[in-house]
């Protein structure tokens, strides 16, 4: 539904709110009527899933600013336009932000917004030429600092749908830490993954680290791209059978009731 939002008030000038009882009613009309095939074929998922709605423990929760960066819509540079803060630009493809305004700035304007509804009216896909002339004069600065940031900030206790899927989890590399923001905990996360795989539940065991707390830690390396998916954690290899004399005299004592 986020992506199938950006697309509605692009084409028809229409915000729609996540938060109405029949938001996804509304949903599927704009996209009944709409003149762009994705938007359309989109509206037609979206009402097989209402003719049968998925149960509310498998509902994911709305994630708003995270999933955006999470997305492919993002995969090109485009200019965020929002209704309460100024806009600024996602050059994902060179790893930056362009801000006529400090980085400091976009994380204080950013952090009140929340998760459901981060108040984004508009996605601009800007050309390369365009591009060109924007960092004349825009200040650039890193895109991992604002994806750390919204992955701690705007989790809450849900992990993105694609690591969602990760039987269990490791670290390509070690985060950062020089430039970004980080604690006693990130730093212990950071050191277990690097040395071993682990599901969610296995990370926070293992570490001692709040759940919530592991899965923005989580969240932020996905959106950074240090997060490994791996298929299955590794099991302890059992121990060999002993053999030759060790292995004879210790069958004669357990036999004997010496232990072996």
């Amino acid at each position: 539904m986020l992506r199938m939002r950006f697309l509605i008030k692009n084409e028809f000038g229409e915000l729609l709110s996540f938060q109405s009882q029949d938001a996804a009613t509304k949903f599927c009309e704009y996209g009944s009527r709409s003149k762009q095939p994705t938007l359309r074929e989109l509206a037609q998922q979206l009402a097989s899933l209402i003719a049968n709605p998925v149960p509310e423990t498998a509902r994911p929760q709305e994630s708003g600013i995270l999933e955006l960066l999470a997305s492919n819509l993002i995969d090109q540079p485009v200019r965020l336009v929002f209704a309460r803060i100024p806009a600024f630009v996602i050059d994902k493809p060179r790893r930056r932000c362009l801000l006529n305004f400090s980085f400091e700035e976009l994380l204080e304007d950013l952090r009140p917004l929340g998760t459901v509804d981060p108040g984004l009216s508009q996605l601009e896909p800007i050309p390369l030429g365009e591009l060109a002339e924007l960092e004349k004069k825009a200040i650039s600065t890193s895109l991992y600092g604002l994806m750390w940031f919204c992955g701690l900030q705007f989790s809450q206790g849900q992990l993105l749908p694609t690591p969602r899927s990760f039987p269990a989890f490791g670290l390509g590399r070690w985060p950062d830490f020089g430039t970004l923001p980080h604690t006693a905990q990130h730093l212990k996360m950071a050191t277990f993954l690097m040395r071993k795989t682990a599901s969610l539940d296995g990370l926070a065991a293992g570490t001692g680290v709040a759940r919530d707390e592991a899965i923005a830690f989580l969240n932020a390396c996905f959106l950074c791209g240090w997060l490994k998916r791996v298929e299955a954690t590794a099991l302890p290899a059992s121990a060999a059978p002993k053999s030759g004399l060790r292995g004879v005299i210790g069958r004669i004592r357990v036999r004997l009731g010496m232990g072996g």
